[in-house]
């Protein structure tokens, strides 16, 4: 399997959740029959409230990335826009073959994300990037929440890209996918974190 697609489900379906595997080969087409789940959520009791800063800083605290404003409220629609956002810079990521979007975005202890960080670094440290952002989402829905986490499913079409080598050749051809994200949303004191992350199958 091969291509962002396979490298999201091989990131993200591991020991308890996820599995970081090697992809090899061209013309993946993994089609996860997953779709997103009804919402049963309840907006959290607090009053929509926004981190005092508009951007996310790395476990490290070098790399910032701007957050949205609308992905920045403590609410149920804050949370759901943070979950979408994240999965927008992953598609980003594996074409600038930088992780440091995602680190900032992420949880320090989420294991579904380093994951997806180290195929990212993998890119980078070969020389290799997808040639395009490839991910459109197409909905997005809150299946659980509480004040301090809530679960969002993100649908998405991961439509046709490559995989190209430090001197363009293609390493690697994916015909697209579509895939459901369920992911973990976690409030901190510097806003929405992702917390844990999967493939809904």
């Amino acid at each position: 399997m091969t291509g962002y697609a396979t490298a999201r489900i091989a990131a993200l379906v591991t020991a308890g959740m996820l599995v970081l595997a090697g992809c090899t080969g061209a013309n993946a087409d993994p089609t996860p029959s997953g779709s997103a789940a009804s919402s049963g959520s309840q907006t959290p009791s607090s009053s929509p409230t926004s981190p005092s800063t508009a951007t996310a800083t790395s476990p490290g605290g070098t790399a910032t990335v701007t957050v949205p404003a609308a992905a920045r409220a403590h609410t149920d629609e804050g949370a759901k826009a943070f979950a979408v956002f994240y999965t927008k810079e992953m598609d980003k990521a594996t074409v600038t073959a930088d992780s440091s979007n995602l680190r900032s975005l992420s949880d320090s202890k989420c294991a579904a994300c380093q994951g997806v960080i180290e195929i990212v670094e993998g890119y980078r440290q070969r020389g290799e990037h997808q040639d395009r952002e490839s991910m459109t989402v197409r909905a997005s829905e809150v299946t659980s929440a509480d004040r301090a986490k809530v679960v969002v499913d993100v649908l998405a079409d991961d439509g046709p890209h490559q995989v190209l080598r430090r001197d363009g050749s293609v390493l690697s051809r994916s015909e697209g996918a579509k895939i459901n994200f369920r992911h973990t949303v976690s409030w901190t004191p510097s806003g929405w974190r992702i917390a844990d992350s999967e493939i809904v199958q």
